[in-house]
């Protein structure tokens, strides 16, 4: 069907306490807890019975909290991340009998 538009989504999520110094697992003193969700975006849109064009994006929301103990009492902290990921733009092209 020519004009045929096709929007997906898909939700990547991931929560930890774990921390890592770069490959390797740290201690965690500070309590930290990370929380990542990356919601993908996909279009499809078909021009002609043959061919057609497809887009998809991410957008990354990552969460960080934790607790510092200091003498005076803990402190509570928050750093939170997001924007515009990845994108790609591409064309298709269906080979054979339409």
């Amino acid at each position: 069907m020519v004009g045929r538009v096709r929007l997906s989504t898909r939700i990547v999520s991931e929560r930890r306490d774990t921390v890592y110094d770069g490959s390797r697992r740290a201690e965690n003193p500070l309590s930290e807890r990370t929380s990542i969700d990356v919601p993908l975006l996909m279009v499809d849109v078909r021009v002609t019975p043959r061919f057609g064009l497809h887009a998809s994006t991410a957008i990354p929301f990552v969460v960080r909290t934790g607790t510092v103990q200091q003498a005076g009492g803990s402190l509570r902290f928050r750093d939170e991340v997001r924007g515009l990921g990845d994108t790609v733009v591409g064309a298709w092209y269906r080979a054979g009998a339409p």
